[in-house]
């Protein structure tokens, strides 16, 4: 009887942890992990909780409830990639205080943001060395 117990209890564990894996897989984070990863919660405003990770940031968006956005930093990146992976289209180019701020629109993301007129979900900024990547827009400043 104990026997059986503790083979039930190790089946059920290590059922529970192929579980996890599986639906940890099922909500990825939108971007490559760079330098850190930035999830904004809760709203698409000034209110909203930007919770930033160096790292393991698959597990903590998995964790995470109410994303609204996410935003990535890498340095020394062509983001050309990325842009044709997203088949994002140029809306919008802005350079402010030594930053090159891109808008595109992304069939690939479902909403997001009204500038100047026009749909942007994503949204590129280059500085020096480091580019920072977010979907609607970056959140925060960069």
């Amino acid at each position: 009887m104990f026997r059986a117990l503790k083979v039930l209890l190790c089946f059920l564990l290590s059922a529970a942890v192929v579980l996890f894996f599986v639906f940890l897989d099922s909500r990825p984070p939108v971007f490559p992990e760079g330098e850190n990863y930035t999830f904004c919660v809760g709203s698409y405003s000034s209110q909203a909780k930007m919770i930033l990770t160096n790292g393991n940031a698959r597990i903590l968006r998995f964790l995470l409830s109410d994303v609204r956005g996410e935003s990535t930093v890498y340095m020394d990146k062509d983001c050309s990639e990325l842009l044709a992976f997203y088949q994002a289209v140029p809306v919008l180019i802005e350079n402010c205080a030594g930053v090159r701020n891109e808008y595109y629109y992304s069939p690939c993301f479902s909403g997001g943001v009204w500038i100047e007129g026009a749909l942007i979900n994503l949204h590129v900024a280059y500085r020096e060395n480091t580019v920072c990547i977010g979907t609607p827009v970056i959140f925060g400043g960069y």
